[in-house]
């Protein structure tokens, strides 16, 4: 079958080639259909889902229908990912003043409540940090004062992302402190103390009449993977986090939202 090759991709990257039926050829329609629905397929699916949810609204224009209307259409394109998060994140300000539900200001307004408000400052504060070079500092400062025990360095630490995570949000919170993790494991590292990063080879089976570790020698390296170290110093920095948001009403968004809700 003669088909037309196109690539798509940069030079200095894995180009995508797909092969388009030439006009003329024994390809069939459906093949040249579910082609174009394999490429395609996101763009068809964020212009069907409004036509197909259409008759929520239509047979009931109570706000709570279209508004239910506006919420399965983010809820596909969600989950999907069929849309950038932060633009389908967006959709209530151009829907919801459109179809009659809230108001442009109402609407406006709940994005930037004193939570939200929180958040974001976190995540600032948090690249202001990586930015400035300083999880560096805290990292040396923390082996001189703690020592090079894993142990003391993981309580450390741990106590340090719970304290952090009850006056900011538990991903600010984590955010600031996997940088300084990061560096630690550099510095033990460095001394001989542990690795950060694991070798694993690929041992096949061994072949009739060759011995099993003449063969697993020409076994192919994967990619490097965390070591049980590294794991265990940042499934911590995680679960600490969530400990510490618990603690205090701002520790993380969901303690204001219900005391938004409570009230």
């Amino acid at each position: 079958m003669s088909n037309a090759v196109v690539e798509n991709g940069a030079p200095d990257e894995r180009a995508t080639t797909y092969y388009f039926p030439k006009t003329g050829s024994s390809a069939t329609l459906w093949q040249r259909l579910s082609l174009f629905v394999s490429i395609y397929w996101k763009a068809l699916i964020v212009v069907l889902t409004p036509l197909l949810l259409l008759p929520i609204p239509i047979l009931n224009s109570a706000p709570a229908y279209r508004c239910m209307y506006v919420v399965l259409i983010m809820a596909i394109y969600w989950v999907l990912e069929l849309l950038p998060l932060p633009v389908t994140s967006m959709l209530p300000i151009v829907l919801f003043p459109t179809m009659g539900i809230l108001d442009s200001d109402k609407t406006c307004a709940a994005y930037m409540k004193e939570t939200n408000m929180m958040f974001m400052g976190g995540l600032m504060i948090a690249a202001g940090v990586q930015h400035s070079k300083l999880p560096k500092r805290v990292a040396l400062w923390t082996v001189q004062v703690v020592g090079c025990s894993h142990r003391r360095l993981n309580f450390g630490l741990t106590f340090v992302t719970m304290f952090i995570s009850m006056w900011v949000s538990n991903a600010a919170a984590t955010t600031m402190m996997v940088p300084i993790v990061e560096a630690i494991l550099e510095v033990l590292e460095q001394q001989g103390l542990g690795d950060v990063y694991v070798n694993r080879k690929k041992n096949p089976p061994a072949e009739n009449g060759k011995d099993a570790k003449a063969v697993a020698k020409t076994g192919e390296e994967e990619a490097p993977m965390p070591s049980d170290i590294t794991i265990c110093y940042y499934l911590s920095i995680a679960y600490a986090s969530t400990l510490g948001g618990c603690g205090t009403l701002v520790g993380t968004a969901t303690n204001s939202a219900f005391k938004g809700i409570f009230d």
